[in-house]
């Protein structure tokens, strides 16, 4: 039974993280979306 109850949990913690990972990776193609520009001039200093 023990292992049954961490198996859901684990499966809860899962499915959690990929949620909250699909939110990052959203709020992330906001913030790129929003300030190309500055990613423009940051990806050029990194280039250099």
């Amino acid at each position: 039974m023990d292992r049954v109850i961490i198996e859901l949990i684990a499966r809860s913690l899962t499915l959690i993280a990929i949620a909250f990972a699909a939110l990052f990776v959203r709020a992330n193609v906001d913030i790129e979306i929003s300030l190309k520009p500055f990613k423009v001039h940051i990806k050029k200093k990194v280039v250099r």
